[in-house]
């Protein structure tokens, strides 16, 4: 995903999840209000690991090339987190 396509994806994602919307709805949306096919086919996969039962850390290392590193790494964490605060 080029530099605008991740923000744009994150800014979805924060606010539908915010909203409340289920994460692999939020998901579905995301993959859904986008005109780019590698845009759509990489939330779509994404969504399914989550649906399989893994983070959503897990399902952005699926597409290495899409989701660096650190955004990865900061998501990753961000569960940690939630998960302890519970």
């Amino acid at each position: 995903l080029s530099a605008s396509d991740l923000a744009l994806v994150t800014r979805q994602l924060a606010t539908l999840v915010k909203s409340a919307l289920p994460l692999e709805e939020a998901l579905l949306a995301v993959s859904q209000q986008t005109d780019k096919p590698k845009v759509r086919n990489t939330m779509l996969g994404v969504r399914s690991k989550v649906m399989e039962g893994h983070t959503l850390a897990d399902g952005f290392a699926d597409f290495p090339s899409s989701f660096p590193e650190i955004y990865r790494a900061t998501i990753a964490a961000s569960e940690d987190q939630a998960e302890r605060l519970g």
